[in-house]
């Protein structure tokens, strides 16, 4: 009776601590990602669908994910952004931009 207990006891010790350190591993890790905005800069489309954006995925995350707006002619051109994607210059793309 007392070696189950004991190994009961042992059990959740150890998946308490998993837990714990666990996810003060996991809260410690930021992630930076580039995307590409299809609008010039100062544009209406640019600040919702570039700076307020990353804002909120930011906010969101709580500060683990951080993205960066690269507008036209920063890194590539309007019509070379698929092709960055492909060469892994940008992490990601939003959905809005494809679709507007």
């Amino acid at each position: 009776m007392k070696k189950r207990t004991l190994l009961f006891l042992a059990s959740i010790v150890f998946v308490l601590s998993f837990v714990t350190f666990g996810t003060s591993y996991a809260e410690s890790k930021v992630y930076r990602w580039k995307f590409p905005v299809f609008w010039d800069k100062g544009s209406y489309y640019w600040e919702i669908n570039g700076p307020e954006f990353a804002e909120l995925v930011k906010e969101m995350s709580n500060g683990q994910l951080i993205l960066t707006p690269f507008g036209p002619g920063e890194i590539v051109s309007a019509l070379d952004q698929a092709d960055a994607l492909s060469r892994g210059t940008f992490e990601i793309r939003l959905l809005t931009q494809i679709c507007a």
